[in-house]
């Protein structure tokens, strides 16, 4: 059996394949595919290799500078994501990590296999592609402090995993999560280059819930509980973070100023949207880097897909799999489906965060 592994001098061979076609034999549609993804990879291979926070470098007002213009892409969603806030936000349960557990990397691979062949239909086919291509690799000390990460070649439908271990169920889930990215890349690679982004994290976020209640059945702990309960603080965490800017950001319309100087921001910010100076680098940070934005937004349509897969397994797959394999011009265009699918936001985040907090006064009991 071939090792498990691969390293950056694959992505760079792969670039030098690309940068080798024949350009005059493909059509205008492939050769479009073709550009996108070499300058999609080599940025996505840059900022793996150098980083993609910007905080070192940039300013407070260049930084709000810049994520002013993501959250012109998306103020559609405002309603929605400061609605979630308001629903969840009161959810401060002190939860115990996972236990440590010895899964080898076999066992973390052979798992996810049987996930996927219980989810079954074209997710397991396009899951098989990616799996029996060994391109995912393991590590044990943090890197940027990233769970696990997906490098796609969407031209030659090859994707790198990486995952860095924590030695708990979460390294199983992990796994799961970023194998679905794959699939995204199986499934429609022309989507993962697009200009929408809003939405990559929709499929994943799914995945996840249905995976920890797979192995709810076959695990006789909490571990999956716990970990439902800490992504859980985890993303009413960025969607508070989010909350602050979309705040910053209809304030400064609101006055209609134009913030130019670090005094202004700190005196609105302060002023307007309580915020203190002492917290307002850490706000715009965590709105800006990792966009936060997908995992939210991917997060609640996640929980009314989860909800809709209780009911009807099949019809909740089908819907999934349309969404990811349709091309649309703009977010709003994928907002918009979304809800013709029946999936509309905030429907079940109540119903959810209910048994978000019957997980937490439990597991608060046994600690």
């Amino acid at each position: 059996m071939n090792k498990y592994n691969w390293s950056y001098y694959d992505i760079e061979d792969r670039l030098k394949l690309l940068h080798q076609i024949d350009t005059t034999k493909l059509n205008a549609k492939e050769l479009e595919m073709l550009d996108k993804t070499i300058l999609y990879s080599e940025e996505s291979l840059e900022e793996e290799l150098n980083g993609e926070f910007y905080d070192d470098y940039l300013g407070m007002v260049e930084l709000y500078s810049m994520l002013k213009v993501r959250l012109e892409c998306y103020e559609f969603a405002f309603p929605m994501i400061k609605n979630f806030f308001r629903l969840t936000k009161k959810y401060t349960y002190d939860i115990p990590m996972p236990r440590t557990n010895s899964l080898s990397k076999n066992d973390l691979l052979t798992l996810c296999h049987d996930f996927y062949k219980f989810i079954g239909g074209d997710f397991y086919k396009t899951f098989l592609k990616n799996y029996k291509s060994h391109h995912i690799r393991f590590s044990n000390s943090a890197i940027d402090d990233n769970a696990g990460y997906t490098l796609n070649i969407p031209y030659l439908k090859e994707a790198f995993i990486s995952i860095t271990r924590d030695y708990t169920l979460n390294d199983l889930i992990t796994v799961i999560h970023e194998y679905e990215h794959t699939n995204q890349l199986q499934l429609n690679p022309k989507k993962i280059i697009s200009n929408t982004y809003l939405y990559r994290e929709l499929d994943t976020s799914f995945m996840e819930l249905v995976a920890l209640d797979y192995f709810d059945k076959l695990l006789n702990n909490d571990d999956n509980k716990r970990i439902l309960a800490i992504n859980h603080i985890e993303i009413i965490k960025k969607c508070e973070a989010l909350c602050d800017a979309i705040n910053l950001f209809e304030t400064e319309r609101r006055l209609n100023i134009d913030i130019l100087d670090i005094k202004e921001l700190k005196d609105m910010a302060s002023d307007y949207c309580d915020i203190p100076d002492f917290f307002l680098d850490c706000t715009l940070n965590e709105a800006f880097n990792c966009l936060p934005e997908t995992y939210v937004i991917g997060y609640i349509f996640a929980i009314e897909l989860y909800y809709l897969y209780q009911k009807d397994p099949e019809k909740a797959l089908y819907h999934l799999q349309k969404f990811i394999m349709t091309n649309l011009k703009d977010e709003y265009s994928y907002f918009q489906l979304l809800q013709k699918l029946g999936l509309n936001p905030n429907e079940n985040t109540l119903n959810y965060q209910n048994e978000m907090i019957k997980i937490g006064q439990r597991l608060r009991k046994k600690s």
